[in-house]
Order: structure tokens, then sequence, then C-alpha cells
């Protein structure tokens, strides 16, 4: 058998080895890299597969509205829920934030019940909406204010026997209270109940403000706005007590020894806080001007301090004045004296003036016309031509000194500029 020899290179040999193996390792490199994306894409539709869900509670805005003065309500709150499908990651953050809903309300006009078809108007990039809440009822109104009267509700209290509680008393008659005019006509009062507890003198508390419906029940819609939230109430209490009536005297001629006053009735009941009561001892029905009674009676009205009330059945009482020993004597006086003329012109038309006065029987005979003067002060007179009646002062001057005084009211007749 005939045999051949090849002759071959070694280095050749080995170059061929080489490129063989290189070859090799890069197509397993792009396997393994087409292998590594494709297990990415699993994982991540494993991970963050796509994925449906409900956003629920989303507000809805009523836009285009015909008059600016209407407003919208319903009985549950307007809102709606939606349906969207996304990545499960994206979906996850989603709030009812994320969405805008509105309802065109441009082909409405009038007022009453309408039905509302929402839509979504902005939503996420990468989320789209499946589903929306298809229509809502709601009611057209217009917008009004209303002053609503105050209601007490007075709950969890007690007084004492000797005490009586008064009628509570809002700080307030009435609160605004601004909502759909439907609304409005249904409100009874505003309500503010306060719990004192035991009463034992008049005090303040506040309460909450609630609505109340003709059917008086708590209105609770949060279309209907209360300008105030809390109100004080007074809750006045009393107590009862009988004060002895008093009068003074101006000038301080009636005393115990010359004059006798009684008053009937002599007492007043009165009721008041028992506090307000406590400083009181006796009631004061004024003073007397001893020159000015000219009768033995004078009817007095029956005044009292602020916060007490009069129960007695009458605002008046009769001071009776009794005088001993002392006279009552008339003197026609004709010295007449003009004071603070001051270059004025006058004639004086009255002559003379018939004078009372009360002193004691001694010193009754020490008293004459002549000692007696009647004065007119003109220098509060502004027109100084014409007829005028002025009044005048009596005084008394004896060489021996004397209790005595005038007894009522006296003025005369002048012409100025003559």
């Amino acid at each position: 058998m005939k045999q051949e020899r090849y002759d071959r290179d070694p280095v050749e040999d080995a170059r061929s080895v080489s490129n063989g193996k290189r070859t090799s390792n890069l197509i397993l490199k792009i396997a393994s890299l087409m292998m590594a994306v494709g297990i990415w894409f699993y994982a991540m539709s494993v991970n963050n597969p796509s994925s449906e869900a409900v956003i629920t509670d989303i507000p809805v805005q009523v836009v285009n509205l015909y008059d600016e003065s209407i407003t919208v309500t319903a009985d549950q709150p307007l809102c709606v829920d939606i349906t969207v499908t996304g990545k499960k990651k994206d979906l996850d953050k989603l709030t009812a934030d994320d969405f805008t809903v509105q309802a065109d309300a441009s082909g409405i006009s009038g007022v009453g019940k309408f039905t509302l078809h929402p839509s979504v108007t902005a939503k996420p990039t990468g989320v789209t909406v499946v589903s929306c809440t298809e229509a809502l009822a709601a009611r057209l109104d217009f917008k009004a204010t209303a002053e609503i009267p105050v209601s007490v509700n007075l709950t969890g209290w007690s007084i004492d026997d000797n005490l009586e509680k008064g009628d509570p008393v809002p700080e307030v008659e009435t609160v605004s209270v601004t909502g759909p005019s439907t609304l409005l006509a249904e409100i009874k009062c505003a309500r503010v109940t306060v719990e004192p507890g035991n009463l034992t003198g008049s005090i303040r508390v506040s309460g909450r403000v609630e609505l109340i419906g003709q059917d008086d029940r708590v209105m609770r819609d949060s279309n209907l706005t209360c300008a105030i939230t809390d109100i004080a109430v007074r809750i006045p209490v009393y107590a009862y007590r009988d004060f002895p009536l008093t009068v003074d005297c101006k000038y301080g001629y009636y005393t115990e020894s010359n004059t006798a006053i009684t008053l009937s009735p002599s007492t007043v009941r009165v009721k008041g806080d028992p506090a307000d009561l406590e400083s009181v001892s006796e009631i004061s029905v004024g003073r007397l001007d001893e020159t000015k009674i000219t009768e033995d009676t004078v009817t007095m009205p029956i005044s009292l301090p602020d916060g007490l009330i009069n129960v007695s059945g009458t605002d008046s009482t009769t001071v009776s004045i009794n005088h001993k020993n002392t006279v009552l004597r008339s003197f026609y006086v004709q010295n007449i004296i003009i004071s603070h003329a001051d270059g004025m012109q006058y004639t004086l038309i009255t002559t003379g003036l018939n004078v009372r006065i009360r002193t004691t029987a001694d010193d009754a005979a020490l008293i004459s016309a002549e000692n007696i003067s009647v004065v007119a002060d003109v220098s509060e007179i502004v027109e100084t031509t014409g007829r005028m009646q002025v009044p005048v002062t009596v005084t008394i001057n004896t060489d021996t000194p004397v209790w005595a005084y005038a007894v009522g009211e006296y003025q005369i007749t002048v012409d100025f500029g003559k």
C-alpha cells in the first residue's frame, strides 16, 4: 500500500484553532445577551404586569352653569367611581386627586332635579379609563342667605327650691345661613344646646349651633353654611326679697323733730340674681325738694337698679308728709331786686308777690314782709327786648337768725328794652 504524506505548517494550525475559539465565544456571548434580555422582559411582565383598578369618590366639577348664583346639591356627595387599567406599579400610586371629572351643565336651564353625565377630563399618563359612573342625580337651585331664628335647648340642669330659673337668652336672636333656597325654606330654627348643671346664680354658657328642619330633625347638609358655629346663652337665676322704700330730702329742712314722713307701700318685692340682691339693703324712690312741696302727699315712682325686677304689682309709692311744730305763713313781698342787669333797660310789671314761708311758731313772730326779698337773676337772658317771665329766688333777712324757708316756685314779669 502506498502511503501519502502531508506536511502541515504548525503555525497555521495554531491560528486556525484560535480563530475557531473566538467565533465560538462570540456566539456564546450573543446567546447569553439575548437570554438575559428575555429573562428581563419576563421578570418585568411578572413583577409589573398590566392590571385594573377602581378609583373611588372622585369629586365631580359641574361646569358651564347658566347663572353664577346657581348652586348644585345632591342627596349624596357628588362623586364618581372609575375603573382604569395600566401597569400595576402605576395603579398602586393613584388617588382620586390624580383625576379631574367634570359634568357639563350647558344644556340645563332653570332649577330643580336634573341628571348629570360626568366624564374624565384629565388623567395620569399611561393610565386608561375603562369605565366611569354614567349618571348622577342632582338639584340645581339659586344660592341665597336667610336669617334663621335662634332657639335654646336647655338640658342637664337643676336648681334649689328657693331659686327660680328664668328663660335662657341667646346673645344673638338670628344667624345667617347660606345655601340653596329650597333647603333654606326647610329650616325651622337654629338650635343651640347647653348643659349648665346645677344653677346657683345667673350664668353664661356657650353651645354648638344645629339647624333644625320643619320636621324637628337636625339638618346635616354640607350645602348649608351657618355664619357662626357657637352661640353664648345667658341663663338668668332669680331669688326674691322684700326691700324697704326710703326717700331723701334735698336741703335737710325735714327732720324727725319737725316732720313725719311715711310711704305707702313702704316695701317693694323684688326678684333678681342672688348676687345682685346681696348688694342692696333698701330702695330709694328719690329726693324731696322741700321748697316745692305744697301738698301733704307726693306720688313718686319706684325705680330699681339695673338687673332687678319689680314683682310687687305697683310701680309707685305715695309719700305722706306730716309737719310738726311748724307753720306756713303768707307775706305780700314788694322788695323785688333785678340782679346782673349790667346796662339792660327794663320795667318791672310785677310789683309784688304773695310768698309762703314755713317756719316755727316762735320764729314766725320775727318775720315780716320787709324782711323778705325776691331776686331775679337776668344774667342768662339772651333776648334783651320784650316781655318775659323771669324766675326768682326768695331770701329772708332778719336781725335775729330764724329757721325759715320759702315754699313754692315764683316768677315775675319784666319788660326789657323799656
